[in-house]
């Protein structure tokens, strides 16, 4: 696996651009964006929703937290507080991922997790994730109990292959927090797929609007 995804490294160049100062939990951190990582290369506001309500309302630090989409690895932030976050992305992501945990100082609490949505088990999942730190057997940590998601439902193709991740990835009781900006005015779809009678995994929703096109919402897994 990581011969694999050093020959990913050599033929993509990142192109970092300037970095953006942000502070959760009282403590500030840099986040790098990338220039030629298209979508995922960007730091988007619906993450700032995310860690806003996670510092209103306080969570356990002793639970290890899943980014799902992770990007710049903006989530990384919440090592403030949290003992480990795992951020999940696509293999051409860990370059930037890994150079914002690196430029943070953050390698004993975040690693990144290659991770390619649709697998409809947890025996699916990647065996091993590799930070700069060593090791992050997510076998070990599944299922997670606090699952993030931010700015991941702008593609309507790609909700099945969420909804099935998710199934792979939490339990009955765990908590899912999305936020979203309204892109494409289907996003309703995917979370009312959730609450539907039969759907699994099935889900209690609760949603808020924070702003006048963005969504704050909390899952907890029924079944």
């Amino acid at each position: 696996m990581e011969k694999v995804f050093e020959e990913i490294k050599k033929r993509r160049k990142p192109n970092f651009s300037s970095c953006e100062k942000i502070v959760s939990f009282g403590r500030e951190f840099s986040i790098c964006s990338d220039n030629s990582g298209g979508v995922a290369g960007s730091i988007w506001n619906s993450a700032f929703e995310i860690i806003s309500y996670l510092e209103e309302r306080g969570f356990d630090p002793n639970v290890p937290i899943l980014d799902l989409g992770s990007g710049t690895g903006v989530m990384l932030s919440l090592s403030a507080q949290a003992r480990l976050c795992v951020l999940s992305d696509l293999p051409e992501a860990e370059p930037l991922i890994q150079h914002n945990i690196i430029l943070n100082h953050v390698e004993a609490r975040c690693c990144f997790a290659p991770l390619r949505w649709g697998w409809a088990g947890a025996s699916a999942c990647p065996i091993t994730s590799y930070g700069p730190a060593g090791p992050c057997d997510l076998h070990e940590l599944l299922p997670f109990a606090l699952v993030i998601v931010s700015d991941c439902l702008y593609k309507s193709a790609a909700y099945s292959d969420l909804a099935c991740t998710l199934a792979a990835v939490t339990r009955p009781g765990s908590e899912v927090i999305f936020a979203y900006s309204v892109r494409i005015q289907r996003e309703h779809e995917f979370l009312d797929s959730l609450t539907r009678e039969g759907s699994l995994p099935r889900f209690e929703v609760r949603l808020r609007r924070v702003h006048k096109d963005r969504f704050l919402v909390v899952l907890r897994r029924m079944s």
